[in-house]
């Protein structure tokens, strides 16, 4: 199956979104990546404030991502319970392509994210060689080891000073 342009565009946010320092955002890109999560989960009040509301959503999100990275050599097998709205998501790997089993509504992106992932190959997933943030990739040879040319370069120019200096 054929990933679509709007499922690439997604999981690339959602990539973008679980990298990102937010202590570093200020208020008003604070409230932009708020809006597009609260877009996302189709939810309007948050029962966190604002603050804890993008922290809470990274976190969750960070140790998915994290959960699947880990689970990719193991053949695996990811099971997602979520007890605010008794829903459940199962994550059934079918050779090296993810699959989606889902019921039900969700107030959580972790479960938007695995819901993104149908059909995505495992080749696509991979973590910065340099500064270690997940990315995703849909290049033809998914191959690709930097998440953006500035990693690619930085990690090119510490290996050239160190043998330079050895």
């Amino acid at each position: 199956m054929k990933i679509s342009k709007e499922q690439k565009t997604r999981l690339k946010w959602f990539m973008e979104f679980a990298g990102l320092d937010l202590k570093k955002l200020s208020r008003g890109e604070r409230m932009k990546w708020t809006v597009e999560i609260k877009e996302i989960i189709g939810f309007t009040n948050e029962p966190w404030g604002w603050n804890d509301f993008l922290e809470l959503m990274q976190d969750n999100l960070q140790k998915k991502i994290n959960q699947l990275l880990k689970g990719m050599s193991n053949g695996l097998f990811l099971e997602y319970v979520e007890p605010i709205a008794n829903t459940m998501d199962l994550k059934l790997i079918e050779g090296d392509v993810i699959r989606t089993v889902f019921h039900g509504a969700s107030l959580d992106i972790t479960l938007h994210f695995l819901i993104a992932l149908d059909h995505v190959p495992f080749s696509a997933i991979h973590r910065c060689k340099e500064c270690k943030r997940p990315f995703i990739t849909f290049s033809k040879n998914n191959k690709k080891t930097f998440c953006v040319n500035n990693c690619a370069s930085r990690y090119g120019a510490r290996r050239r000073r160190k043998k330079a200096n050895a």
